[in-house]
């Protein structure tokens, strides 16, 4: 290398790259000089590239097998289930897909019962207030044509159907029927002197009512008068004709 010594500079660039690639002034480069431009003159570059360390394959694989990324890892299907996920039935081993089904059985079971439970009172309660109306039928409109039964299936779907102000209007027009059928019922009983074997109707119902009261004598003779007008309807068809005709009279 030949060296230049004692020179007198005029002028100094401060350049990137130098244009002479064998000047070795450098005050200050940007760009860093290749083994190429390095080299001596009676070097040859192949004859660095021979010198230049071979690189090791297995130090490759080791950084090109760290600088990859890891492969996302899959939760477990224990862990789908306690996170509330529900993995592919594929997926859920036997132990724990018998454990969900045994689960879900359990579910449906004590769904079942409170379903059940739920019908059971609702009967329970149809049959409570059947029986309050049936009682308040035979207390309320004794009178009326039709049985206790009868009478309290019709009071229960009043009250069920309408407001209980409406209900209650309904059920006082019914008592004040009754009441005019009570009394219309009460001219008729004792009227054997009129009536008695002479074959009239309003005769045989108070011979029927007699049979009735002797069978159950904590029955008035209202009552009584009442349920042989039931129990015979074509007696007391007979009788509200006859006692029409007497009324045209």
């Amino acid at each position: 290398m030949n060296k230049l010594r004692n020179i007198v500079l005029d002028r100094v660039d401060l350049v990137p790259e130098g244009s002479n690639p064998a000047s070795h002034v450098v005050l200050m480069k940007s760009k860093a000089p290749t083994k190429e431009e390095t080299v001596k003159k009676d070097e040859k570059v192949e004859d660095v590239k021979k010198d230049e360390p071979k690189p090791d394959p297995k130090a490759e694989e080791k950084v090109e097998k760290k600088d990859d990324p890891k492969p996302e890892e899959k939760p477990k299907p224990e862990e789908k289930v306690a996170k509330g996920d529900t993995p592919p039935a594929d997926e859920i081993p036997a132990s724990i897909r018998k454990r969900l089904e045994d689960q879900d059985a359990a579910i449906a079971k004590a769904n079942k019962e409170a379903s059940d439970a739920r019908e059971e009172a609702r009967v329970e309660k149809h049959k409570r207030e059947t029986a309050e109306f049936v009682t308040k039928a035979k207390v309320e409109i004794p009178h009326l044509t039709g049985t206790d039964v009868e009478k309290g299936a019709v009071l229960q779907t009043l009250f069920g159907k309408l407001e209980k102000a409406d209900a209650d209007k309904v059920l006082t027009l019914l008592k004040t029927g009754d009441t005019a059928v009570g009394s219309l019922l009460g001219t008729e009983i004792g009227k054997r002197g009129e009536g008695n074997g002479d074959g009239s109707a309003v005769s045989d119902l108070n011979e029927k009512a007699d049979e009735i009261k002797k069978a159950d004598p904590k029955l008035s003779k209202a009552q009584a008068f009442k349920k042989a007008c039931e129990a015979n309807p074509d007696i007391y068809r007979r009788y509200t004709k006859e006692r029409d005709e007497k009324r045209v009279q």
